[in-house]
């Protein structure tokens, strides 16, 4: 096992390819067939391979659904990496397009979170403009896990001046936060730096990047956004006009919107 650069996560040398297990005929020159494909996702999950990539637009999907299959069956052990990808829809690779891909694998792989995640074929999309303001890589970032959503909060409100302090702050054990770190800084919304006044301290802080990251997506249940038969950017856009409907009422002292029910849906 080793690190994945400056991620936090570990992985095995080796790395299960996804591709075929929807079965690419005319890419490999042969077919997989269902039960085949979900047996072998079962012998990697029971072997030392700790990796399986696939990609939302492999077979339409059906890799993804196979390998959910196959961890509902077997479970996931720990230490197992599903990495996955966004892939544009009918030439769509903007914004929207990335938040419905990324709700379309976690429905298909059965998971909440996708541990790692990443743009599938760029290079092919050169006119997407994926670094301009609502495209596709600001819709990635925006779709950080609620804890660490709020770990963005803690830093910025609270700036705490070691990562001890920030893991009494957030309840977080320090080995899991240290990674998690690890993980906003290489995405560019955290800086990490030695204290002057004590080397052996880091002093954490938000990068311009993370100071200006907009109101994050909505930590949606695949289940609820199926029910709903609404996009994932839809639900986005939503609870947007939503959040801003609610702060002008109190800034209007109007009593806010209350919040639906857990079990209204």
């Amino acid at each position: 096992m080793r690190p994945l650069g400056a991620t936090g996560l570990t992985v095995s040398a080796v790395a299960a390819g996804g591709g075929p297990l929807g079965g690419m005929p005319d890419l490999f020159g042969y077919d997989t067939p269902e039960d085949q494909a979900i047996g072998i996702v079962r012998d990697i999950i029971a072997s030392p391979i700790r990796v399986i990539d696939t990609a939302n637009g492999y077979s339409d999907g059906k890799s993804e659904e196979r390998i959910g299959a196959a961890l509902r069956e077997a479970g996931t052990p720990d230490g197992l990496l599903v990495a996955t990808k966004v892939d544009a829809k009918d030439g769509d690779y903007s914004g929207r397009r990335v938040a419905d891909s990324i709700a379309e694998s976690r429905l298909r792989l059965g998971m909440d979170h996708l541990p790692l995640v990443y743009l599938h074929d760029p290079e092919f999309h050169p006119d997407a403009g994926f670094a301009e303001p609502g495209g596709a890589i600001e819709a990635l970032v925006r779709l950080l896990t609620p804890d660490n959503r709020r770990l963005l909060a803690i830093i910025r409100d609270r700036r705490p001046q070691s990562v001890a302090a920030l893991a009494e702050m957030s309840g977080r054990a320090q080995p899991n936060l240290t990674r998690t770190l690890a993980k906003l800084e290489a995405a560019g919304l955290v800086s990490r730096t030695r204290d002057p006044q004590d080397e052996r301290q880091l002093r954490i802080d938000l990068t311009e990047k993370g100071r200006a990251l907009r109101q994050q997506a909505l930590n949606v249940p695949p289940t609820v956004v199926a029910k709903l038969g609404m996009s994932l950017g839809e639900l986005e856009e939503l609870h947007g006009g939503l959040t801003a409907l609610n702060d002008a009422a109190r800034r209007a002292g109007v009593k806010p919107l209350p919040a639906p029910a857990k079990d209204s849906i």
